[in-house]
């Protein structure tokens, strides 16, 4: 076995001294192989890993070691579809994991579709103008002009974030345009909006 990075045989499991207030490392060595050419070794190499996975829940360190290979040159791998190091698993893959045609493979920024809808305020502003005035292409072809109630929501907004409707948009900094495009997120503001 492998104790604290140091190998023990059986025999000398009993003049080991153990800490209690320490967290230590217990490896089990299942076998040692010299790979050559022949399929007895390879035969021999399957069963211990088998064996290692089986009897460590499915992890096992594969540590090499030859003349040309440096020593610490290890891999450890996992059959249970989980990162050995952060502990990050994924579900078995099965077919569906690899079609658009259902939410399983689908790819969740277009859901499938291959388009994906984004809001670019080049087309939807015209920044020439004030709120009042319609800057919000989409929302100033209404019958008579910009919605009041909208109008309103917006001013509230304005009164937060430091704009009002009247100044044109081409003065607006950057983080207030991405507020009319984008939203506020999470923050709840006065009126109940």
């Amino acid at each position: 076995m492998r104790f604290d990075d140091k190998i023990y045989t059986l025999e000398d499991l009993e003049d080991m001294e153990i800490d209690k207030q320490k967290k230590h490392s217990v490896e089990v060595i299942i076998d040692k192989v010299k790979i050559e050419s022949g399929k007895e070794e390879v035969a021999r190499l399957t069963e211990s890993v088998e064996k290692a996975l089986d009897l460590a829940n499915g992890l096992v360190i594969i540590s090499p070691f030859s003349e040309n290979l440096p020593k610490g040159d290890e891999k450890t791998f996992s059959k249970n579809f989980a990162c050995p190091d952060c502990g990050i698993s994924l579900q078995e893959l099965e077919p569906r994991n690899f079609s658009f045609n259902t939410p399983h493979g689908a790819c969740p920024d277009c859901d499938g579709l291959g388009t994906k809808l984004e809001i670019d305020g080049e087309v939807i502003l015209n920044k020439n103008l004030t709120l009042a005035q319609g800057a919000i292409k989409p929302m100033s072809h209404t019958i008579n002009g910009p919605q009041t109630w909208l109008l309103r929501i917006l001013g509230t907004v304005g009164e937060e974030f430091g704009f009002d409707l009247n100044t044109p948009l081409k003065d607006f900094t950057k983080k207030q345009i991405d507020i009319l495009l984008f939203g506020t997120g999470q923050k709840r503001l006065s009126n109940g909006l």
